[in-house]
């Protein structure tokens, strides 16, 4: 994720060791999969939003925030906290894309994503 490509560790999406499904596996360096679950202790929920999302969706959502904790870390120097920062950024820009939408646009989106 970060470029690097020594010491590489296997990162579990789910968190559970034990599930070991293609899916749920991406590669990491060291630094990236020790940061990745880290979350700051500046972290506070704001807002308590429970949003169910089909596994492949919340997957996606998973492997960009880690990316993003790589590529900030690498270029930046910095680890983004996803109650914090990550969250907040996804929820503003998806309502503002949807926002965009017209209805048939709407419609047709969920039904690519097979929420509809």
């Amino acid at each position: 994720m970060c470029g690097a490509d020594d010491e590489l560790r296997v990162h579990h999406l789910d968190g559970r060791r034990e599930n070991t499904e293609a899916e749920n596996l991406v590669w990491m360096c060291r630094d990236c999969d020790q940061n990745v679950n880290t979350e700051s202790e500046e972290s506070t929920t704001w807002n308590n939003h429970a949003v169910v999302l089909p596994d492949e969706i919340s997957a996606k959502i998973d492997r960009e925030f880690i990316r993003l904790v790589c590529v900030c870390r690498r270029d930046l120097g910095w680890r983004p906290d996803k109650t914090r920062h990550y969250y907040p950024l996804v929820a503003v820009d998806g309502v503002f894309a949807v926002g965009r939408m017209t209805a048939e646009a709407f419609e047709e989106r969920l039904v690519e994503l097979g929420l509809r």
